[in-house]
């Protein structure tokens, strides 16, 4: 057997051993069919299982009758904590950089810290560590590129005010007043009106007596 194949033999194995630790809880109904989740409640008269949908991204519970049920195999600690990584490498794919997009720097920052960080902390052993590490690389370096463009923007910015004060004589731009009142105006109408109608009744009394 050559060193390939010898590789290849020993990390299909290494496949073959993970899935069966991932293997989550089984029921195993009458009718032949059967329901993988994990059992959160039982009774003698039904069960509860959480079931997994859309890759482990969406959770529903599902209660069972026990009459129904044939063989009931639960998972061990030991499969649980592996069932527990896989769904925490899931929930990792769902943060995919966009070519033509980028994020604020908090954005980047949570994503980096509460999503790869945490995972590599949380798995240190997991198969799925290179890979990971790989998206976490490629996240910081996105987020190293978006704070220089916006510190590139912020400085631009700073220049161009520079600029326009020193045209204008050292004097910073003023605001135009009348435009300010009437933006003012036409935010907040509502409560001129208001208070209008109000000054008038009360001049109306004040009149009258």
């Amino acid at each position: 057997m050559t060193t390939l194949s010898k590789l290849c033999w020993r990390v299909g194995l290494a496949v073959c051993v993970w899935q069966s630790l991932a293997a989550a809880d089984t029921i195993k109904f009458r009718d032949g069919s059967v329901l993988d989740g994990t059992i959160v409640s039982e009774t003698t008269t039904d069960v509860t299982i959480e079931v997994e949908i859309a890759g482990g991204t969406i959770t529903k519970s599902q209660t069972v009758n026990a009459n129904d049920i044939v063989e009931l195999i639960r998972s061990t600690p030991e499969q649980r904590a592996v069932h527990a990584m896989e769904l925490a490498y899931q929930r990792t794919l769902r943060y995919k950089l966009e070519p033509n997009h980028s994020y604020a720097i908090w954005y980047y920052d949570g994503v980096i810290s509460n999503v790869f960080q945490r995972y590599l902390a949380d798995y240190p052993l997991s198969p799925h560590t290179l890979e990971v590490t790989y998206h976490l690389h490629e996240w910081e370096a996105a987020r190293d590129r978006a704070a220089a463009s916006q510190a590139a923007l912020a400085a631009a910015a700073a220049t161009s005010t520079a600029h326009r004060v020193e045209s204008n004589g050292g004097r910073a731009d003023s605001p135009d007043v009348l435009s300010t009142m009437a933006s003012w105006f036409e935010e907040y109408w509502v409560i001129f009106a208001a208070a209008a109608v109000v000054a008038l009744w009360i001049l109306s009394r004040v009149l009258t007596r």
